[in-house]
């Protein structure tokens, strides 16, 4: 899943900047949970300490050598798959839960931005603008955590994850 993911998150880098232009930074932030979206399905799919951040490291090191910023790409298991972890680590790996999802995806989003803050001048912009980016980042994160617990529900629906506790869940749930 995380390679079929890395060949996605490929595409979609080469094609964002199309959509940057029109989008903007903030824009940006917008569509970001794109990127973690693979990270915590799989997190919430597998359950297991380390899903994320194996996810991720396979993710960076399979677009890697294709990536614009080439092995720069690795950042991601810092940025995206580690943040996700501590969110699931600080409640012991026992709770995959929605709100759970939002939280380890809004952390991924906190992290983002501090790390693009001087880069990609938000730190230069007005408050407000700088309010914004917060909350279209939140809301992203929120959007991200749905539509990955939907994802992964749906695919359990058919059967094919039965062996894993969201496949478990579903089939109590009939």
């Amino acid at each position: 899943m995380a390679i079929i993911f890395a060949i996605i998150l490929l595409g979609a880098t080469y094609i964002y900047p199309i959509f940057r232009v029109f989008l903007g930074t903030v824009g940006m932030f917008a569509v970001q949970g794109l990127w973690y979206m693979p990270a915590i399905l799989i997190a919430y799919i597998m359950r297991r300490p380390g899903a994320a951040l194996i996810a991720q490291t396979v993710i960076s090191l399979v677009s890697a050598p294709f990536h614009p910023w080439g092995w720069m790409e690795l950042s991601g298991i810092l940025f995206i798959g580690l943040p996700i972890e501590l969110a699931f680590w600080a409640i012991r790996y026992r709770n995959y839960r929605l709100p759970v999802l939002a939280v380890a995806c809004s952390l991924v989003g906190f992290v983002r931005i501090i790390v693009l803050w001087v880069p990609f001048g938000i730190n230069v912009m007005g408050r407000e603008a700088q309010m914004v980016i917060v909350a279209i980042t939140i809301v992203g994160a929120l959007v991200t955590a749905l539509a990955a617990k939907l994802l992964a529900d749906s695919i359990a629906k058919t059967g094919v994850l039965s062996s894993y506790a969201v496949g478990q869940e579903q089939r109590e749930e009939i």
